[in-house]
This record gives C-alpha cells, structure tokens and sequence, in this order.
C-alpha cells in the first residue's frame, strides 16, 4: 500500500500477468495434440499468453494510463489466440457460435 492509491490496479496486473504465464506453461502439456498443425496452434497460444502476460507487467506501474502501442500489443495477443483456436479445431469446424467459444 505505502501510500501508492494505484496499488491495488498494479497488484491485479502482476497477479494476472502470472497467471498468464501459467497457461502459457500449462497448455502445451495439457492439451492434446494430433498432428502438426495442432501443435503449432497449442505452441503459437502459448506464447501469446506469455506476451500477453509481459504486457500486464508492462501496464502494472502505468496507472491506468496505457498507450496505445501497449493496446495494439493486447489486441493483437487476443487475435492471436482466436487464430490459434481457429487453427487447433480446423479450418472446416470452426464456428464463433458454438458454445465453447464463449469468452
């Protein structure tokens, strides 16, 4: 707390960064993969999550306060990560309304 009224945003980002940095850890052990493709999808989520997680430690000590390159770069984890889920399940069985979709 020492006195810092932003110490709670900047705690949340260093505790969500670290939970980025578990999945990232965690996918490509858990989730199975069948063929190569699958693998790249489950390899290419993984680092998004971890650059998703180095953007949070960038945010923590910003306030609130986040430039724009910083959004772009969490932009474009997120699109990565919805690339990576399109490829993992095929081009041909990818639908955004199914159920498992869900954000």
């Amino acid at each position: 707390m020492s006195g810092n009224p932003f110490w709670l945003y900047e705690t949340f980002n260093r505790f969500e960064a670290v939970a980025w940095f578990i999945i990232a850890i965690v996918i490509p052990i858990k989730i199975p993969r069948r063929d190569k493709r699958q693998a790249i999808a489950v390899f290419t989520a993984s680092a998004a999550f971890l650059a998703f997680g180095i953007t949070d430690i960038l945010e923590a000590p910003m306030h609130a306060n986040i430039p724009i390159w910083l959004w772009v770069s969490k932009i474009a984890c997120a699109t990565f990560l919805l690339i990576c889920r399109y490829t993992y399940i095929g081009w041909n069985k990818f639908k955004l309304t199914d159920r498992y979709m869900i954000l």
